[in-house]
């Protein structure tokens, strides 16, 4: 930054902030990734400018000030007074949410200058305007205490960041479309607390912090001390080396909560077996993870290529799922060898326990085979120190230990025949990374059904999941079950559309599900009831799931699907593998970063909803793709194919300050860069066979592409609690009886207004998926020409009493209804009793309707029911059909609907299928 006046790159900042701002923070994959890494160029400066602009911005709308953005910057920093701070706009508009996540990003992760003098004066201009606003915003009191200087080095800044991670439930109206940014933003502390960890720094002010709100049961919340506990035990498996003093604290406060009732005991009572195999034998928790993940560091395990592979089932017609797969894939992880983590493992052993510099081992004159035996031999010592006593067992660790490093000390001595650079302890926190294969799917269905007892409709997406199953088929055989880890990155739409595949498969071709486990990770990139629903019962899915996918998108800048050319599939995947060289960082934010247009780019055309048809029964179907040769694997290149971006990544991070980031002095990623450095001083190799051997440590990024791509990693490997999720199904009558389809559901049917209304849109040539996601108002100025009438409807169920036991089913008079809902998980605003998705029953809300009087409660009608019938009446000599929405997604004209559990056949051995969902804590349901 030297030699650049700093007024005109706080002006080129201001244009450039302003161009996010209109254009809704949209830049392309490659400026996306260059932008965020050339945030570190100049030492602390180029946050710290950046963060001048965006609270200038911040003030601007706060104050209601409409002046060009690069004015208010002027005035702001040469202290004249700049809009009237009497008017504050307290309104959370978009813009103000994104700008408050990205300084709250930036001040977490990025080393800026605290005394850079603009900042100092945008701070204090902020502070003003924060002290006239009467309402309540501890989120931006917040922001503003992580611009203090030395504030995230305290232990007051520690304790807030801790509590910040634990306080993860959401409030029971919570709704991530209109939710303010205080809930949102702090799904980011648990990836900084975990960084500060790995790097090696005194872990005991963090565990401290968190034994400290342990202590105190009698203030705990249930929730809070799920979160707790959970981020003690991934703390534990993050931190290369955990004092035993700190490991027999926490087993003295996690005690007090091994009575309490369930789940929460039983958590408490596997974070004390964690606990006390971590303090017989130093470190086992952070290798058990490895091994999990990589059971190829067993020995003799065979391979199956597919140990880190994860499916995600993309909804290629939501452009949030485009921005996800980009977000994702802009960052590129590097590849470790098994042969590498057996290195760095026996490194972290050594190291943890006899407390000693492996750089003196000589391990770098060690041939492949001498360090996977050693490996080897030091996990055999540690499985016979855990049958031990606690005193035997660490005085056999000292002396089995300290004879197998003389060994190492002998043979190295006697084979220098190449050089190896040895790894330190750090590198071994953070295990491979999760190879994510995308798979796009399209919500339609074709005109064959599957042959089973029931008539399924046959979907484009049954392909996509045969595909999947297919290649596990060669395992089938093992003597473990294979678990196929899917993803689903949509909406409620989305998952209906598996869910029907997945039954569909299940009925069709049973066979193919021996010896395999199928495990469902819900990626909501649009509104989705079932997964606001597990986020308000588990706190730590809905901060870190939920929440962040929105929050990765709101700091600005963000990615555009808009940028990536033709098509996104094919883009992606040379993207992935052009192995193309970032351009070189420009002085001053906003040179050269090739900013593509907004991410709005006009309605999408979008192929019609399902089942959904002027016709009775299926309608017009989608043409259905051709094969899986289209479908591509977002495979993980080897460390060779970016070498060119490692090292442009090393000269950019050569001028970072190091420490912990906010105030200044560094963050954990710039300590990582540094000790890069230092490994890069001695880089070296192993030859065997003409390959070379490195160790490679997981790199620390600090884009929002690379924060996300670790939460849903996170997910998907800490993620233990399975949701055994009844799937029930509509057997579906048209045509006067001559049609016949069975359609699977897991969340709700309605029948009634909301069905007739949205057959109303999509007979006035509105898309079905565009009028399930249309807003109130629109819908209100587009209803005024619909004429509401009620369908007499003939309704019988089977009834069940409060212990799940069916009893004498009711046959209801025919009547006209205004809602008919028939739930399996609750949602904000139901009038019915909260269901239970993992119980045979269901729940009815009936809402009958008469036009001659206002709707009374004497109407409405509640039943816990396991079977519904629904079918219409002669009337005037024909048949009124009527329509049916299932999961949001509208179904007929249907004369008549049975809902039941969807049972595996018609044999009365049958079982109900069921959806596993995996979640982070058990749900209390």
């Amino acid at each position: 930054m030297e030699g650049v006046d700093p007024m005109s790159a706080l002006s080129r900042t201001a244009d450039l902030v302003q161009t996010f701002v209109e254009r809704n923070g949209a830049m392309s994959p490659q400026a996306h990734e260059h932008f965020w890494r050339g945030l570190t160029d100049g030492g602390g400066q180029q946050p710290a400018m950046y963060l001048t602009v965006l609270i200038a911005k911040y003030i601007a709308l706060e104050t209601g000030d409409t002046t060009p953005l690069v004015e208010v910057v002027r005035k702001l920093t040469t202290y004249e007074p700049s809009g009237d701070i009497t008017r504050i706009v307290t309104e959370d508009s978009d813009v103000k949410k994104s700008l408050l996540a990205t300084i709250y990003f930036i001040a977490l992760y990025y080393p800026f200058d605290p005394v850079f003098e603009p900042l100092k004066a945008a701070v204090g201009r902020w502070i003003k305007v924060r002290s006239r606003t009467a309402k309540p915003l501890d989120f931006v009191d917040e922001c503003l205490r992580m611009l203090v200087p030395g504030y995230l080095q305290s232990t007051e800044g520690i304790i807030s960041l801790v509590e910040a991670c634990s306080n993860s439930e959401l409030p029971s109206d919570f709704c991530i479309d209109t939710a303010a940014t205080g809930h949102i933003a702090p799904c980011l502390v648990s990836t900084y607390l975990r960084n500060y960890l790995s790097e090696g720094r005194d872990p005991r002010v963090i565990f401290d912090n968190l034994l400290l709100f342990l202590m105190h049961p009698r203030h705990i919340t249930e929730p809070r001390l799920l979160s707790l506990l959970h981020m003690l035990r991934t703390f534990i498996t993050t931190c290369p080396y955990v004092d035993p003093a700190t490991v027999e604290k926490a087993i003295t406060f996690v005690r007090s909560y091994y009575l309490w009732p369930c789940p929460y005991g039983d958590v408490a009572k596997d974070m004390l077996q964690l606990l006390t195999v971590e303090l017989k034998s130093p470190g086992s928790a952070l290798r058990a993870k490895f091994v999990e993940e990589n059971p190829e560091l067993e020995r003799g395990y065979q391979p199956t290529g597919k140990e880190r592979t994860v499916h995600i089932l993309l909804d290629e017609e939501t452009e949030a799922g485009k921005t996800l797969q980009l977000l994702i894939q802009s960052t590129k992880p590097e590849e470790v060898t098994i042969s590498q983590l057996q290195v760095n493992l026996l490194i972290n052993i050594l190291e943890t326990n006899l407390r000693l510099d492996c750089e003196l081992l000589g391990l770098e004159f060690c041939s492949r085979e001498d360090t996977a035996s050693f490996y080897y031999t030091a996990i055999e010592i540690l499985h016979q120190a855990l049958l031990m006593s606690e005193k035997d067992a660490a005085i056999f660790r000292q002396q089995k230990l300290t004879i197998l490093k003389d060994y190492i000390i002998s043979r190295s001595t006697t084979n220098r025949r190449a050089t190896f650079t040895s790894a330190s302890a750090v590198k071994t926190s953070f295990p491979p990374p999760l190879v994510f294969d995308f798979l796009p799917i399209t919500c339609h269905v074709s005109d064959s059904p599957c042959e089973t007892d029931y008539k399924y409709p046959r979907r484009i997406s049954t392909d996509v999941l045969l595909h999947i199953l297919k290649q596990y088929t060669p395992f089938a055989e093992r003597p473990r079950p294979t678990v196929i880890k899917i993803g689903i990155a949509g909406n409620d739409r989305t998952l209906h559309d598996v869910v029907g595949s997945y039954v569909c498969l299940r009925g069709s071709k049973p066979a193919l599900f021996s010896n395999l486990h199928l495990q469902f990770y819900l990626l909501p990139v649009e509104h989705s009831h079932l997964a606001t629903f597990i986020g308000k019962s588990d706190g730590w899915y809905g901060r870190h799931v939920l929440c962040v996918i929105d929050c990765a998108v709101r700091v600005v800048p963000s990615l555009s699907v808009a940028t990536t050319g033709a098509g996104l599939r094919s883009n992606s995947h040379a993207m992935y593998n052009s192995g193309s060289e970032v351009p070189a960082s420009s002085v001053g934010l906003g040179l050269g970063l090739g900013i593509g247009p907004g991410a709005s780019s006009g309605t999408m055309t979008l192929r019609g909803g399902t089942l959904v048809g002027s016709q009775v029964g299926l309608g017009s179907p989608a043409t259905p793709k051709k094969g899986i040769g289209l479908l591509f694997s977002d495979s993980v290149p080897t460390s060779n194919s970016f070498s060119n971006t490692s090292s442009s990544i090393s000269s950019s991070s050569s001028g970072s300050s190091s420490g912990m980031g906010g105030s200044g002095t560094g963050s954990p990623s710039s300590s990582s860069s540094a000790a890069g450095k230092k490994g890069d001083d001695k880089s070296s190799a192993t030859e065997k066979g003409g390959e070379k051997q490195a160790v490679v440590s997981p790199r620390r990024l600090l884009t929002p592409s690379s924060l996300l791509r670790t939460e849903l990693q996170n997910y998907f490997r800490e993620a233990r609690n399975k949701l055994e999720m009844n799937i029930y199904q509509a057997e579906c009558w048209g045509a006067g009886g001559q049609q016949y389809y069975t359609i699977p559901f897991c969340m709700r049917a309605i029948i009634g207004y909301e069905a007739q209304t949205r057959a109303f849109f999509v007979a006035n040539g509105v898309d079905e998926r565009l009028a399930g996601n249309m807003k109130e108002v629109e819908r209100e100025g587009r209803l005024k020409t619909f004429k509401f009438a009620p369908l007499n409807l003939h309704v019988k169920f089977l009834q069940m009493n409060v212990q799940g036991v069916p009893r004498q089913g009711l046959t209801l008079e025919p009547k006209p209804y205004h809602t008919l809902t028939v739930s399996n998980i609750p949602i904000q605003g139901d009038r019915c009793t909260p269901p239970d998705p993992t119980k045979p029953w269901l729940e009815m809300y009936a809402l009958e309707y008469d036009k001659k009087r206002k709707t009374k409660v004497s109407d409405e009608h509640l039943y816990h029911v396991s079977q519904v019938e629904v079918e219409v009446k002669e009337k005037d000599r024909r048949r009124e059909p009527f329509h049916i929405l299932l999961d949001g997604v509208l179904y007929g004209p249907f004369d008549k609907v049975k809902i039941g559990m969807c049972m595996t056949s018609r044999d009365e051995s049958a079982v109900c299928h069921n959806l596993t969902v995996m979640s982070y804590f058990p749900l209390v349901l």
